[in-house]
């Protein structure tokens, strides 16, 4: 006990607090929590609040209400920088709001000028699109990882590219990228093809998912609109962290101006099943 106690005076000792804000949590949506740093630990106030840390982003926290009768209660989260983030629980059947973006720093918060896109939406088109069935435009299967693209969408000024992958080895796959090139077709006059590195408006990048086991990411990436001539290439590459598997998928010109609308992802209906479980 007395070692207990002692912990938690050396954690209050060198963790700095925020103020407690007030989270709706329900029964039938999951609210999303988003931090600036990876998640450490997790104390929940009553055990009717049901949290789950998300397997692909270390610093995103899933909430769900376990009971539809859960008592007004608190949450605590520690940050890997030595934050402790306080927020009081309390139910609501339908909340406002269920993806709360606590980031800071201006670069994690990006928005797209003049696209009316955030970080929140652009997370929930991703997921949107992952659940919508749609043939594969470009594959490759390399070191027991696939490597796909399902589908160039276009919306006010912006090409998305819906990437995947998925780990069927037992080894973790770190994922670095994809990484966007394009490169001028070689002719016989040129020893060698130049190369101009795309940097996307919006992507995962900074997440850095592992993928373990039988595990699949979403690699959406938003991009202002551009084309190429059919005599150049699209490359998109996937690295892996402290590894040397990579992938990688090349697309001619003309396949960009095969983009379709982007679904009305946002309009369309959820369908709740009352599951109380995460």
């Amino acid at each position: 006990m007395k070692s207990i106690i002692l912990s938690f005076i050396l954690l209050v000792g060198t963790a700095s607090f925020s103020d407690a804000q007030t989270i709706p949590v329900t029964w039938d949506k999951t609210t999303v929590l988003i931090f600036d740093q990876p998640i450490q630990s997790v104390d929940r106030g009553n055990r009717y609040l049901l949290s789950a840390q998300d397997d692909h982003a270390r610093n995103v926290l899933k909430l769900k209400a376990g009971s539809k009768e859960l008592p007004e209660t608190n949450l605590h989260v520690l940050t890997s920088d030595g934050n402790i983030h306080a927020f009081d629980i309390i139910y609501q059947e339908q909340p406002e709001l269920t993806t709360w973006d606590l980031r800071k720093s201006a670069s994690a918060k990006t928005t797209i000028p003049s696209y009316g896109l955030d970080r929140s939406d652009f997370e929930e088109l991703a997921v949107f699109l992952g659940n919508e069935f749609s043939q594969i435009i470009k594959k490759q299967n390399r070191y027991e990882v696939y490597f796909w693209l399902r589908g160039i969408y276009y919306q006010k000024g912006l090409l998305f590219f819906d990437l995947g992958a998925k780990n069927t080895s037992t080894l973790p796959f770190e994922v670095l990228g994809p990484e966007v090139k394009v490169l001028d077709a070689k002719s016989k006059k040129q020893a060698s093809s130049r190369e101009q590195v795309l940097k996307p408006w919006m992507d995962f990048s900074e997440i850095q998912p592992v993928l373990v086991q039988d595990q699949s990411q979403s690699l959406l990436m938003a991009f202002p609109a551009f084309t190429i001539s059919n005599r150049k290439r699209l490359v998109f590459y996937l690295r892996e962290k402290n590894g040397d598997r990579e992938l990688q998928l090349t697309l001619k010109g003309k396949k960009l101006l095969e983009a379709i609308p982007l679904p009305m992802f946002h309009t369309k209906p959820t369908i709740a099943h009352g599951s109380g479980e995460l």
